[in-house]
């Protein structure tokens, strides 16, 4: 944990000293103000997402394994006859959200192939189903994913 002691803050646009008062940064990259737990920080901010490498107890899918997910997508991924056409294959790499009901929220293409890809495996990922929620110190929290999607012509 990193302790910052005496602030200098941003105010009205000016920068201010905040004397007798100190922040602390948490695993999951919270800022806790002094004297305030990760629940109240965490109902302060109810959309942040803690990175799925920092959080305690990662969320699971249809109560699996990581690879239970990678399944998943796999057996509902539907390969474009556009893009099997063109002989188009690659990774599709995707950032997305558990959310703190389990729901997959908030997908997005980090590095595309092609948009006939990109947005097949955009379309497979926001349908997944709820998975079992992500904790931090015992409370459900949103969790952000980094997820690649594999697409592969077999001949």
């Amino acid at each position: 944990m990193l302790e910052i002691k005496n602030p200098l803050l941003k105010k009205n646009g000016k920068t201010v000293l905040v004397p007798n008062m100190s922040f602390s940064i948490v695993p999951g990259e919270i800022l806790c103000v002094s004297g305030e737990s990760l629940a109240e920080t965490l109902e302060k901010n109810p959309d942040y997402a803690i990175p799925f490498a920092a959080v305690e107890n990662k969320p699971t899918f249809a109560g699996g394994d990581a690879n239970d997910f990678s399944k998943w997508v796999g057996e509902n991924l539907v390969y474009p006859q556009e893009a099997i056409d063109q002989k188009l294959e690659g990774r599709v790499i995707l950032q997305f959200t558990v959310n703190k009901e389990g729901a997959v929220k908030d997908v997005t293409v980090l590095r595309g192939v092609n948009e006939l890809l990109d947005s097949e495996a955009v379309r497979v990922v926001s349908a997944s189903p709820k998975w079992e929620v992500g904790t931090q110190n015992g409370i459900p929290v949103a969790v952000k994913y980094v997820f690649p999607v594999i697409f592969k012509i077999h001949e």
